[in-house]
């Protein structure tokens, strides 16, 4: 009889053990197709279009909710505490007091921003939404991280967003094409940026800036423009092209300056011989 209640025991003890083991390696439910479909009452241009050609100028929004799709994350580090989302009609750049941010928000994935209690500003003449923004305009504080699921609703996952093909005249007038991704055609790095490191080590240097100027074939002055790299990117020490070709990236204003800023080396494709 001893034996028979040992031998019912193992039984039930093999058949919970079973069962344990069956839910820890069940695969986690499939949630790239969802979407909260939250209600957007307001398209990101007439979000920032108010500060195009200001620099420091900001307020506190209301209960509106845009949505956009993520175009640039912190994933090589040549972003920092920051993700950019663009919807059909502009773009932004979101300021975020957290790393990681890549885990939650890669490029690619549709987001939901709730507005109410977060400030817009114009910050270094570039549009962003913070969490709290002090006097001038120009020092921000990201969201927290504990309030990221509050203000930042995640939804599906993957989607494409096909660069807008750009010249650098176009970018004369730079509102409509902030913190949107552009696609730069016969581009090179000037003779001074070509051949070297992205960036100086963080030891040396926070960024690097490096000059891009468009391949004119020797009519007249090349149109040109800064590449911002981040001695923090994981390709701080790769080398730049020597060749032409495209480049595609976040196009942004800081201050007064054009600047261009790639996610990570393969946005840069400049494999044809050099122009002149």
């Amino acid at each position: 009889m001893k034996n028979f209640r040992l031998t019912l025991f193992a039984a039930a003890m093999s058949i919970s053990l079973s069962s344990c083991l069956k839910q820890s390696y069940d695969n986690p439910p499939d949630l790239t197709t969802f979407d909260p479909g939250l209600t957007v009452n307001l398209k990101i241009r007439d979000l920032v279009k108010p500060l195009w050609g200001t620099n420091g100028a900001y307020r506190i929004l209301g209960d509106s909710t845009i949505y956009g799709i993520v175009v640039a994350d912190d994933r090589s580090g040549n972003f920092y505490k920051q993700i950019v989302i663009q919807d059909s009609t502009a773009g932004i750049n979101i300021s975020i007091a957290n790393t990681y941010l890549y885990n939650d928000y890669p490029i690619g994935r549709k987001v939901y921003i709730k507005l109410n209690g977060l400030y817009i500003t114009s910050y270094k003449g570039n549009p962003e939404l913070a969490y709290n923004v002090t006097a001038g305009g120009n020092t921000v504080t990201g969201i927290p991280p504990t309030l990221q699921d509050t203000f930042i609703v995640k939804a599906s996952y993957p989607h494409t967003v096909t660069p807008l093909e750009c010249r650098l005249t176009d970018l004369s007038f730079p509102g409509p094409y902030q913190n949107t991704l552009i696609k730069l055609d016969n581009m090179q790095f000037d003779s001074a940026s070509m051949n070297v490191v992205y960036a100086l080590p963080s030891s040396a240097a926070v960024s690097t800036s490096r000059n891009l100027v468009e391949c004119n074939n020797g009519s007249g002055t090349a149109a040109s423009i800064t590449l911002y790299n981040s001695s923090y990117s994981n390709f701080f020490n790769a080398i730049t092209p020597s060749g032409y070709g495209t480049i595609t990236g976040i196009f942004a204003l800081y201050g007064s300056t054009n600047q261009f800023q790639i996610r990570d080396t393969t946005d840069v494709q400049m494999t044809q011989p050099r122009c002149h």
